[in-house]
């Protein structure tokens, strides 16, 4: 068991299988030292966790744990195209997307969820550069979309 691996079990979290991609694009690749992961939904068992939008019919608190979720599909993916995880040295970028009204302003709460899963993970290397943004819209109508760039040992 990889030490990601015993960390998540720690949590009491388990990795999902990895995620199919939905159109013409690759869940993970790996390219030179970096593993970049294209955006993760909140899927559980196959299906979206919550739908919706932050701060119309969902709270942040759902909203922080649909961007949980989607951290450990963007962690199933990368373990597809890595192998293994503790070749992960670092987390180097985190980009949410929040699906919310205009006047919604607590994306960065949102995105606390995906940054504090990440921190208990992997500690000080897994706390990224960041941004999180508003949209009006999200695929399948999903609240949260993640992109995440990992750095990788050798």
């Amino acid at each position: 068991m990889s030490f990601v691996e015993e960390k998540l079990q720690a949590l009491g979290l388990d990795l999902p299988p990895p995620p199919k991609a939905a159109g013409l694009y690759r869940p993970a690749l790996l390219v030179g030292n970096h593993c970049w992961v294209s955006g993760q939904l909140p899927f559980r068992n196959g299906k979206l966790l919550y739908t919706g939008k932050l701060g119309s019919n969902l709270s942040i608190e759902q909203g922080k744990e649909s961007a949980r979720l989607c951290i450990l599909n963007a962690l199933a993916a990368a373990q597809s195209a890595l192998g293994n995880l503790d070749r992960i040295e670092r987390v180097i970028r985190l980009a949410a997307f929040v699906a919310c009204p205009e006047n919604f302003q607590d994306h960065a709460k949102v995105a606390d969820g995906a940054s504090e899963l990440l921190t208990q993970i992997f500690g000080a290397h897994g706390q990224p550069t960041r941004i999180s943004v508003g949209a009006s819209s999200l695929p399948l109508n999903s609240p949260v979309e993640i992109e995440i760039l990992f750095s990788i040992r050798g």
